[in-house]
């Protein structure tokens, strides 16, 4: 991919071809045959917070969107003709990671409780087996789910349990984690290049309408539209000067989501701007 990248941010024609059109074919090349260890994206799709399947590998998105939520590291990002990088709604201010315990490790103990490690597990998740994993306990018959409180569950071993007392068990569960979203957090240490007819944004990605720190004033009689979001400015105001959404955060260095504008009589509202942060040590 050195090679690929040097070629697509270099200054040089190929061959006489118009280096979109032959980078374009490179790209299709590349990812069929995987020789230049690229990603090519040519559908729609999603990377979550917690997804690792493309982190440290490079990124080429043609013709679909790719929403990247949560911070992650690309070796190099190219959006070429018609692709869209952006990211998910700010809709509550946090997103949710799933916490996979493969592995944990606990001794039940007549009908004592044993909390699990995490918080928020999820009960259709969790299973329970012998040390070796050659037997499945059975929910209700050998073990209970209790809720401690605080989002906290621990393992019960029941009286009629096939669990032998004070035995160790192996158990495997998937848990929810709530963390502030940050919207599309990037670092690449190669090269971000965004080609002619292609995009990266965040428009209406920030906070619903009528919500943020800066959100706009509802409409009010006679007038049909309400005031804008501010953020590093205050928002403009409406047709019958109820003013705009309170000023935060900074114009020139732009950090945190931008707040939705106020309701008006008809039609939807507006939401803010999303939030875009990338360092790269390329170009």
């Amino acid at each position: 991919m050195k090679t690929l990248a040097r070629f697509l941010f270099g200054r040089s024609p190929v061959g006489g071809l118009q280096r979109p059109v032959f980078v374009l074919w490179l790209l299709l090349l590349s990812a069929a045959t995987s020789r230049l260890g690229a990603v090519l994206f040519l559908e729609d799709a999603v990377i979550g917070p917690g997804d690792t399947t493309y982190d440290g590998q490079d990124l080429i998105i043609w013709r679909c969107t790719v929403t990247v939520d949560g911070p992650h590291t690309f070796a190099n990002v190219l959006v070429a003709e018609g692709g869209v990088l952006t990211h998910s709604p700010n809709a509550s201010g946090q997103i949710t990671n799933l916490v996979v315990a493969a592995d944990e490790r606990l001794t039940l103990t007549g009908t004592n409780t044993v909390a699990l490690a995490h918080s928020n597990v999820l009960s259709a998740t969790v299973r329970v087996t012998d040390p070796a994993q050659t037997v499945v306990f059975e929910l209700d018959r050998d073990y209970r789910l209790v809720l401690l409180g605080a989002g906290r569950t621990a393992l019960q071993r029941t009286p009629d349990s096939t669990i032998p007392d004070g035995s160790p068990v192996r158990v495997s569960y998937q848990a929810e984690r709530w963390t502030p979203y940050l919207g599309l957090d990037l670092t690449v240490p190669g090269h971000v290049a965004v080609m002619a007819g292609a995009a990266i944004h965040a428009n209406g990605r920030g906070h619903p309408g009528g919500v943020g720190p800066g959100a706009g004033r509802a409409a009010a009689w006679p007038t049909h539209g309400g005031s804008g979001g501010g953020y590093g400015g205050q928002g403009g105001a409406a047709a019958n000067n109820v003013a705009g959404g309170a000023a935060y955060g900074s114009a020139r260095e732009p950090a945190a989501f931008g707040s939705g504008g106020g309701a008006g009589l008809n039609g939807p509202v507006a939401a803010g701007g999303g939030r875009f942060a990338c360092g790269w040590a390329g170009h």
